[in-house]
């Protein structure tokens, strides 16, 4: 498996997350309520000597979006559920922050994985819009 199938499962492993029906890679449909994960471009950390040899450091980024589509209008109450929902998935990072429980990579090992910016909505209709959060994984390059 990929990297980026592999942090959809360890996010299927939070209890908010896994209550939700349908998530997806690169895609989120027009109905309520899915989730995806978004790769996003990362500059790859590297020095290069005089000679122009490139040496990737050992520590590395991997930056990506957590995108979720919900039920949307102007009930407050349901618009605070889905503010709801970012905030239990959050506290869950940091926990498994804490215990150290990553999603395994092939690029090397992880060693934190925590939102960059809290949600927004970046698209809504008259019934629904997709809030995501940037988040950013860490690991060790092997």
């Amino acid at each position: 498996m990929n990297t980026t199938e592999n942090i959809r499962l360890w996010f299927l492993t939070c209890p908010t997350v896994s209550a939700i029906l349908k998530f997806g890679t690169d895609y989120i449909g027009e109905n309520a309520t899915e989730c995806s994960i978004y790769s996003v471009p990362t500059t790859l950390s590297y020095t290069e000597d005089v000679l122009g040899n490139i040496t990737y450091n050992n520590r590395q980024k991997l930056n990506f979006i957590f995108a979720f589509r919900a039920p949307y209008g102007d009930d407050v109450e349901q618009n605070l559920d889905n503010l709801q929902f970012f905030s239990d998935v959050q506290d869950w990072m940091y926990t498994q922050n804490t215990v150290k429980n990553f999603p395994t990579i092939s690029e090397g090992e992880v060693i934190s994985i925590m939102p960059m910016k809290t949600q927004f909505v970046a698209t809504a209709s008259a019934d629904s819009a997709m809030y995501q959060m940037q988040c950013t994984l860490e690991y060790w390059r092997e």
